[in-house]
């Protein structure tokens, strides 16, 4: 009698038929379960589409691959017992890719700059446009009015926005379910509001329901139902704006859309998605949406997109210049503000701006060229100064700032916001002094970027007359110093004998 022989290649090459098969049917039914719940996997599969260098490599090592152990099954060679040889080209992608990961950032963000730079016309002006509407209210000192006024216990505020309602310019934020049941079963009932032109907490309550918003969950999320709508696309802000002709608010989502331009994907300015009152989604092209009135009365160009297409005017003389000579090279001047940094949104006589002031490469802090980037339409506008101007930047103001009153404690207050504001042809930087807290605005400070002539200011009334004419009363500027820091201190011990009273309290508990 014979002895049964078993043959391993034949036995290996069955099981990875079945293997093969097992997995093509997994692999569709995936790809069933991905695409309904594509909303999920948005950010995942942005990182590939918006990385097309890696993505191709990583197809390039899955393909060669894939060939190298189907050669080898066809050949009955036992891949799981003694391995198989990949090709020459999987070694070659695995190595450029982790180049492009190690080394290819900085070139890629090069490279996509200095396109952006030539898709992008930058209209010089003359003349900057003079301020309109005050927005004297930082971002932190609204979010803590906003915070410290919801009064209702199942709702707690969302992200915070500038808004512009009814001609009003507006901090305003979503009431959103508060609480992982409520997050799944509540739906946004409404909004919060403070004026951003008022030192005094402002607050309103707008009441309507919102079918579909950020805040809830899962299927009426907002992020949700946008990406079922329009998947490769990175959507900005979320806006709140209310439409006088339906007489209700409606849900504005800008979106930044990208085309290929070897190796990289340019970002540009999609569009918008508009939610209305019923859940219902549109979605209008820049030029569409620039003709309704109520995103007319708004702002929509993406934020993010604003400061990208600023900060690409470095490669204005390319990219070799940029790294190593710096000639006419800016810089965007962030005062690194935990709560806020540039572009700042200013009403301006020609409509709403994103506005962004830079100084030149390196450790001079003049400022150099400012952007105003209409918030509508994307147009960008460019204000150059001459080498003579020596006008002072935002970082230096802050510390101006700080001289003016040197026995404030630093430590305990905070300078935020250098917001550029234009009063009679003369830019001035507008600073708001707030205790660390966040509590309120202590004095708004009017720095003068010709001369660093300062005008500090505490009421309302005050301000208007010194933006609307350049009306400052006529006070002694050591007496004005010495009166603004004897009240901040006298502020701060009455801060500290409230905390020791409580204190107290607890103790005698």
């Amino acid at each position: 009698m014979k002895p049964h022989t078993i043959d391993i290649n034949t036995k290996s090459s069955d099981f990875l038929n079945k293997i093969i098969k097992a997995a093509v049917v997994i692999v569709l039914l995936l790809a069933v379960l991905g695409y309904y719940f594509r909303p999920l996997f948005h950010d995942f599969a942005m990182f590939f589409y918006t990385n097309p260098i890696i993505t191709f490599l990583l197809l390039v090592i899955l393909i060669a691959a894939g060939g190298s152990l189907w050669k080898a099954k066809q050949k009955g060679e036992n891949v799981f017992i003694k391995g198989t040889n990949f090709s020459p080209v999987v070694s070659i992608a695995i190595m450029l890719l982790v180049l492009v990961f190690i080394f290819g950032a900085p070139l890629l963000d090069a490279l996509k700059g200095k396109y952006i730079y030539e898709l992008t016309e930058y209209n010089k002006i003359d003349e900057m446009a003079s301020t309109s509407d005050i927005r004297i209210v930082p971002l932190g000192v609204a979010s803590r009015y906003l915070v410290d006024s919801l009064q209702k216990s199942r709702e707690k505020v969302g992200n915070i926005e500038i808004l512009y309602i009814n001609n009003t310019l507006m901090w305003g934020a979503p009431r959103i379910p508060d609480g992982t049941l409520l997050y799944y079963t509540q739906k946004v009932n409404g909004l919060i509001t403070t004026k951003a032109s008022d030192l005094q907490k402002n607050i309103k309550l707008y009441n309507q329901e919102f079918p579909v918003a950020d805040g809830i969950g899962f299927f009426d999320n907002i992020y949700w139902k946008i990406y079922k709508e329009k998947f490769f696309v990175t959507p900005d802000n979320i806006i709140y704006v209310f439409d006088n002709e339906s007489n209700d608010f409606k849900i504005i989502v800008p979106f930044i859309s990208y085309k290929f331009k070897f190796p990289v994907m340019v970002p540009y300015f999609g569009g918008v998605y508009v939610i209305d009152k019923e859940g219902n989604i549109d979605i209008y092209s820049p030029e569409e949406a620039a003709e309704i009135d109520y995103i007319k009365s708004t702002w929509v160009y993406p934020e993010t997109l604003a400061r990208q297409y600023v900060d690409s005017y470095k490669y204005n003389n390319g990219i070799i210049n940029t790294w190593f000579i710096h000639e006419d090279q800016i810089e965007i001047a962030d005062t690194y503000d935990r709560f806020n940094r540039q572009p700042f949104l200013m009403d301006t006589e020609e409509g709403l701006k994103w506005i962004v002031a830079v100084e030149p490469y390196g450790q001079s802090y003049g400022i150099f060229k400012i952007f105003f980037v209409d918030a509508v339409t994307g147009e960008m506008e460019l204000y150059e100064l001459g080498e003579e101007s020596s006008l002072t930047g935002p970082v230096r103001a802050v510390d101006y700032v700080k001289q003016k009153f040197p026995t404030i404690d630093w430590y305990s207050a905070t300078i935020v916001e250098p917001r550029p504001y234009v009063v009679d042809s003369v830019l001035y930087w507008m600073l708001s002094i707030t205790p660390n807290d966040y509590a309120g605005v202590t004095y708004t400070v009017f720095l003068n970027s010709e001369n660093n002539e300062m005008h500090a200011f505490q009421t309302l009334e005050e301000i208007e007359d010194f933006i609307r004419g350049g009306i400052v009363v006529d006070d002694d500027d050591d007496n004005e110093t010495e009166e603004i820091t004897n009240e901040i201190i006298i502020d701060k011990i009455e801060f500290i004998e409230d905390e020791l009273e409580e204190l107290k309290e607890m103790l005698s508990e």
